[in-house]
């Protein structure tokens, strides 16, 4: 393709250092910069094309192809493959690399291998002559060994191993050319991938003596072997337990002056909603401190009370699941269910009706905080559910009501 540059060059560098050759110099420079613009000549002598000008065009401009089927978000690798190689400037030699192979097929700027067992003749012809497309080649022919005949069962474990090659073919191409800079030359192809594997066994061999040590630390204190084994936690060392949970959690935002200041608030004219909007927290906190639930230090039930927590006795395992997957205040879910009875009544929103996308918008602003369209459909249908004790001490909505309103 490039020979006739080639051809000027070595004119020109034999005229480098000869005086009075300005003449020559400037039209073999317009010879060749005119066949690096056109990119063009009259005929090429592509008697010269062999296996090994098509193994190193392939390993430049190549590209192989593994295609995949998703249902469902279910990958099923499929047996349709094949390989190509780009060549815009010169689409002739395309059509000369088909002829010498005898078989592929020429579309626009792209010689193409689509048939499976030409596939294999094709990897067999050139993957002993590549390098920076070595690793993909021999990925790529593992992945044609695994045909599936038509009464042949597509299997996890062929799903598995098909899945490692495709990664493979397609990984490769971005990381075979990313060198440490301390190497002194270059690791490519196979070396590459030999290193890679090294590293991998090596940070597996360190995940390994980890964990072993660790189960040797945890066995130490298990049973028999923990010196705290048989004995009962003291009533004071419980104590103090409750007492660093409490105050982590607490913070700076409930002291000791502030949970006096909400509970002297109860029974007066503020509902428990209000008090909960003027020192921005949700309600649930309000009832805990009205209920003596959370309590200052020198309050007699300090450290005797599970903070933050439902009463064992009032909740149960699945409950206590549903509650810990919760993201937003308990209020906001209670909120969501009375828009869905405004929404049967057909009452409107910022004048328009009701509607999920609508509602989600609104409470994202109201709250700060992400409320998406699935909390508030999962909420309206039940399938997020609520308890009989998240409706307490609300004087909106009952759990009867509650019931009646998600089963519409």
């Amino acid at each position: 393709m490039k020979k006739n540059q080639i051809s000027y060059l070595k004119e020109f560098s034999e005229l480098v250092n000869k005086p009075n050759k300005l003449e020559e110099k400037e039209k073999l420079y317009l010879l060749c910069s005119q066949q690096n613009s056109t990119k063009r000549q009259d005929s090429y002598d592509y008697s010269k094309l062999n296996i090994e000008y098509i193994q190193g065009l392939f390993d430049a401009e190549g590209h192989i192809f593994v295609s995949f089927k998703k249902k469902d978000n279910i990958i099923r690798f499929t047996k349709s493959v094949y390989i190509k190689i780009t060549q815009k400037s010169h689409t002739g030699i395309l059509y000369e690399i088909q002829k010498f192979l005898g078989f592929g097929k020429v579309d626009g700027y792209n010689f193409y291998v689509d048939n499976f067992d030409d596939c294999k003749k094709f990897v067999m012809l050139i993957k002993d002559g590549l390098i920076i497309k070595y690793n993909q080649i021999i990925a790529f022919e593992e992945y044609l060994k695994m045909y599936i005949n038509k009464n042949e069962k597509y299997t996890d474990i062929i799903h598995q191993e098909r899945e490692r090659l495709y990664k493979i073919i397609n990984m490769e191409k971005h990381q075979i050319e990313v060198y440490e800079d301390t190497e002194s030359e270059p690791k490519q192809g196979l070396n590459l991938k030999i290193d890679e594997k090294n590293k991998q066994s090596k940070i597996e061999k360190e995940i390994k003596l980890y964990t072993h040590t660790k189960v040797i630390q945890s066995e130490k204190k298990m049973g028999l072997l923990n010196p705290n084994y048989g004995k009962e936690m003291s009533e004071d060392h419980k104590s103090k337990i409750s007492i660093t949970n409490m105050e982590v959690k607490r913070g700076e935002k409930y002291s000791d002056e502030k949970l006096k200041e909400i509970f002297n608030l109860k029974g007066g004219i503020m509902l428990q909603k209000d008090v909960a909007e003027k020192y921005n927290c949700n309600r649930e906190i309000i009832r805990r401190i009205w209920n003596e639930e959370m309590v200052p230090s020198d309050h007699p039930n300090y450290g005797k009370c599970k903070d933050n927590k439902p009463k064992k006795d009032t909740i149960t395992s699945s409950q206590k699941t549903s509650e810990t997957k919760k993201i937003l205040d308990n209020d906001v879910y209670i909120e969501i269910v009375l828009w869905k009875n405004k929404k049967l009544n057909n009452e409107k929103l910022d004048g328009k009706l009701i509607s999920s996308p609508k509602l989600s918008e609104y409470l994202s602003k109201k709250y700060n905080q992400k409320v998406t369209v699935d909390i508030i459909k999962n909420i309206w249908c039940g399938k997020t559910k609520l308890h009989d004790f998240n409706f307490k001490d609300n004087n909106e909505i009952s759990y009867d009501e509650y019931l009646e309103i998600i089963s519409k």
